[in-house]
């Protein structure tokens, strides 16, 4: 928990030096946690565990490695622990993907899972 402060440097060719603006980054004490199993998915069937998540709406988008949304979907989690399945298309290709979960109150989470 806490806030953590990053910027970036930027070495040019031609050896100038400059930094982009300071972003605070805050880390939430949620609580909570999200999980997949079994990871890698080889059913075809991703399952996310949700533990002890906020109450509210969340949303879900399955990403490739390029960044294109392959799958999206919404819930509502009534304050507890769920779990959440969502089926792969058949013939998805193998590989990394990410899970990008969009809490309540603007948090987000990333999880990354291979598929075989």
């Amino acid at each position: 928990t806490g806030n953590n402060y990053y910027r970036i440097k930027s070495n040019s060719i031609n050896e100038k030096i400059s930094y982009s603006e300071v972003v605070k980054v805050r880390k939430a004490n949620v609580g909570g946690s999200i999980n997949v199993y079994p990871n890698p998915v080889a059913d075809g069937i991703i399952k996310l565990h949700f533990k002890n998540m906020a109450k509210g709406n969340y949303s879900l988008r399955l990403l490739n490695a390029t960044g294109q949304t392959i799958t999206q979907s919404s819930f509502s989690n009534a304050g507890a622990s769920h779990i959440k399945e969502i089926q792969l298309a058949k013939g998805i290709a193998k590989g990394l993907y990410q899970i990008k979960v969009a809490h309540p109150g603007n948090e987000k989470s990333i999880i990354k899972v291979i598929i075989e």
